[in-house]
């Protein structure tokens, strides 16, 4: 599901970098302040916090299903909405990205890729021809139609290159959608991203052959007044967005597990509040993805923050992730790794690690069995990985990893250090340690940028306790 925030949204103020100095010196009036952050708990590691309107985010961070990257974006210098997201919704090629990503993927659907709002984004645009619909009980009901009135359109266009294709594929849409079930229970809000949201929520639910959803969600170009609570400043849209995405997730409930959300804005907003006490333009932005497999939990900065003291262009945030590079982590995670060179017209990626997997799990080093028998000291590489301890009734998962400790990514910081007793924290859910046989993991992270991790080893620690398994 492919959201776009159009508009250029502020993701200063999204994901505010609160311990940055100049952050407040630059939106004395505008800025998440101290207080704000700590009455809405959205603070996420002490230094970076999400905008005390999205507290309905923090569960998902604090799951591990949410994560967060920041001074992304286009190297472009444009400062041109629609030109910023031409080069966005293309990734740079001749059409759309997304389009070009599911096509690599040899579906054949006539609804692969499948777009919510009155036409298609221009991310789906393409060859493959994907439809769009408001809502899919419309949908339904406007192409009704019967045997005779199909035959009689397909008759009318079959002699034009360009129609005859597309009527089709249009009715080949229609029935593979038909008698789908069109209505939700869930509480979203009737706003314009709840109701994107809740569709793309049945559509993904119905599990028909949808390989790409996009939602865009206008109203971000806050000039003026931004902080206003009026409809349409970014107080209504970053609550109305939060909101959405939280019930979008508890919508899917399991369908999470086979479901990506990439989050994306042309440009960033610049980073000094303006006269008229909103944002102009500006250049690095944040980006966000949500999901099963996500290694969520954390704010990734590459190469680590840039701060607000040397900007770019002496006004806005610098970048230091290209955009691209996190479009080819969902679509390698999505779609396959042979999609990504077609998805990004050929532009080779500096893979992200968003996303979970055998293939790139961190080495485990230093398991050693506590000479009370009853802890396990283990140090590692990773984040929101599972622990397994196999010959025995125990498994250990830790997944809030923001729950005991700050996670930076930066090359000058260190992970943190902490203690799970599945006994006594919270994080480690109900019915994933059993209590035959009990234990503390006490868990050492290693610094970001040291390396130097052996491969994946099996070790057996005192007799009679079990083996522990890095695989």
């Amino acid at each position: 599901v492919s959201l776009f925030l159009r508009g250029a949204a502020d993701g200063l103020n999204i994901v505010a970098p609160h311990g940055d100095p100049d952050y407040l010196t630059l939106r004395p009036t505008i800025g998440a302040t101290a207080s704000q952050i700590s009455q809405a708990k959205v603070d996420l590691d002490g230094f970076f916090a999400f905008s005390p309107w999205a507290s309905s985010l923090m569960p998902l961070f604090q799951a591990g299903e949410l994560a967060v990257i920041h001074a992304a974006g286009s190297h472009n210098e444009t400062r041109s909405h629609f030109v910023a997201m031409d080069y966005m919704d293309q990734a740079f090629g001749s059409d759309g990205w997304l389009q070009r990503g599911v096509g690599a993927t040899g579906s054949n659907s006539p609804i692969a890729g499948l777009s919510i709002g009155a036409r298609p984004s221009p991310s789906l645009l393409g060859s493959l021809g994907a439809p769009s619909l408001q809502t899919l009980a419309d949908f339904q009901a406007s192409r009704n139609f019967t045997d005779a009135h199909r035959a009689r359109l397909i008759r009318l266009h079959n002699s034009d290159p360009t129609l005859a294709p597309l009527t089709k594929r249009g009715f080949d849409a229609a029935t593979a959608l038909s008698g789908l079930n069109s209505s939700s229970n869930m509480p979203y809000q009737t706003t314009d991203i709840g109701s994107g949201l809740q569709e793309a929520a049945l559509l993904v639910k119905a599990d028909v052959g949808i390989r790409a959803i996009t939602v865009d969600m206008g109203g971000w170009d806050h000039h003026d007044s931004q902080m206003l609570s009026n409809p349409g400043k970014f107080p209504e849209r970053m609550g109305s967005l939060a909101h959405a995405l939280a019930m979008f997730r508890e919508d899917l409930g399991e369908d999470l597990s086979r479901t990506t959300v990439l989050i994306m804005s042309e440009f960033g907003r610049a980073a000094a509040q303006n006269g008229s006490l909103g944002t102009d333009h500006g250049h690095g932005n944040m980006m966000m993805v949500l999901g099963g497999g996500v290694r969520g939990g954390s704010v990734r900065v590459r190469d680590g923050w840039p701060g607000l003291a040397d900007l770019h262009d002496s006004q806005d945030l610098k970048i230091t992730t290209d955009f691209r590079d996190v479009f080819a982590d969902v679509v390698d995670h999505q779609f396959g790794h042979a999609a990504v060179a077609p998805a990004l017209a050929g532009y080779s990626p500096t893979a992200l690690g968003l996303f979970a997997s055998d293939a790139d799990r961190p080495p485990i080093t230093n398991l050693t069995f506590g000479s009370d028998n009853n802890s396990l000291l283990v140090a590692w590489g990773g984040t929101s990985l599972p622990i397994w301890v196999s010959g025995s009734e125990v498994q250990v998962k830790v997944d809030k990893v923001g729950t005991w400790g700050n996670v930076y990514t930066g090359p000058d910081r260190a992970r943190p250090k902490m203690i799970i007793d599945h006994t006594m924290i919270p994080g480690i859910y109900p019915g994933e340690v059993r209590d035959e046989y009990a234990f503390t993991a006490r868990i050492r992270w290693a610094i970001a940028d040291t390396g130097g991790f052996t491969d994946w080893t099996s070790i057996t620690v005192g007799a009679g306790h079990p083996e522990l398994v890095g695989s």
